[in-house]
């Protein structure tokens, strides 16, 4: 692998496309899922406690993620992660329980490289469904049919 050339946050096109966007989303399954990451935000700034994720875990979740490692270098790992809990049912018939990382990839892939602890905060069923901006049309939170455009 290549030495990964280190850039200012001023620099960082992540930095510089996070501030100008106007609202932090995160995309899952090919776009199929919008989340609405400043409203999570908002929701787990009520007090809760933050839980530690284990390595493993955290890497599965980090899979799928496109990770920018020019940006890596100065996130803040001290800030904990964001899970939502979504079940969706595939083509196949196939349902699928997900706890998906909605905030913090960078951050979890920062914390595995340095090896240092990461912590996220939980959404509820109810809380993830407050978040979900687009879903595809049978997403169940909590024994219930979400219809999202």
């Amino acid at each position: 692998m290549p030495p990964v050339t280190t850039v200012s946050p001023s620099e960082c096109a992540r930095c510089q496309l996070n501030s100008e966007d106007g609202g932090e989303v995160f995309y899952h399954r090919k776009n199929a899922f919008k989340f609405d990451v400043d409203l999570a935000i908002q929701i787990v700034s009520d007090g809760r406690e933050p839980v530690e994720v284990d390595d493993d875990t955290l890497r599965r979740a980090l899979l799928d993620t496109e990770v920018d490692e020019q940006h890596l270098p100065h996130v803040n790992i001290g800030r904990p992660g964001i899970i939502a809990n979504v079940t969706y049912h595939l083509d196949d018939g196939q349902t699928v329980t997900a706890h998906l990382l909605i905030d913090g990839n960078h951050r979890g892939a920062r914390s595995l490289q340095v090896e240092r602890p990461f912590s996220v905060y939980l959404l509820t069923e109810a809380e993830t469904a407050r978040t979900l901006l687009r879903a595809p049309k049978q997403v169940s939170v909590r024994r219930r049919s979400l219809a999202r455009p």
